[in-house]
């Protein structure tokens, strides 16, 4: 395969394997994050690696980091869209309350503060001490990776 047509094929199957991912795993889960989806692209990315043919435009290594850069870019705006559309409290509490006043939920239940840190425990980012917590070297890494993020795009944390 030549790395143009690598790239594409790269890309289509990110794309298909992150909504393999949400639309049979994540999307009727509580959770946000799923291993399935960048286990998806691992081997994805391993695969394309083995398959790509290198020409003098494009080595195998240079090939391997573009295809690196587009999974994790992807990754990061994948679970970013699933936490907006799965998280979104002010979105969450109009369409609650655009249902029938017997279909609705209480609003509090999409503020809860207790099973969002539950969930950065489950996920590894924190540990509980005491009637406190503390971030994980991964908590830690993803709260940097989130600082860089909000920083290159220049946007400000909300919420």
């Amino acid at each position: 395969m030549t790395p143009p047509s690598a790239l594409i094929s790269f890309d289509l199957g990110v794309l298909l394997a992150l909504a393999g991912d949400f639309f049979l795993v994540t999307r009727k889960s509580p959770r946000i994050f799923s291993p399935w989806g960048p286990a998806a692209l691992v081997l994805l990315l391993a695969a394309h690696a083995i398959l790509v043919t290198p020409d003098s435009r494009v080595g195998r290594g240079e090939f391997v980091l573009i295809q690196s850069t587009v999974a994790f870019l992807a990754l990061f705006a994948y679970y970013n869209m699933v936490a907006f559309i799965k998280r979104g409290v002010t979105f969450s509490i109009l369409l609650n309350h655009a249902r029938p006043a017997r279909e609705r939920r209480d609003d509090r239940e999409f503020i809860d503060l207790e099973l969002r840190l539950r969930e950065m425990v489950e996920n590894g980012w924190a540990l509980r001490e005491g009637e406190g917590y503390r971030l994980t070297r991964t908590g830690a890494a993803v709260a940097a990776l989130t600082r860089l993020a909000l920083r290159l795009l220049r946007a400000d944390q909300v919420g």
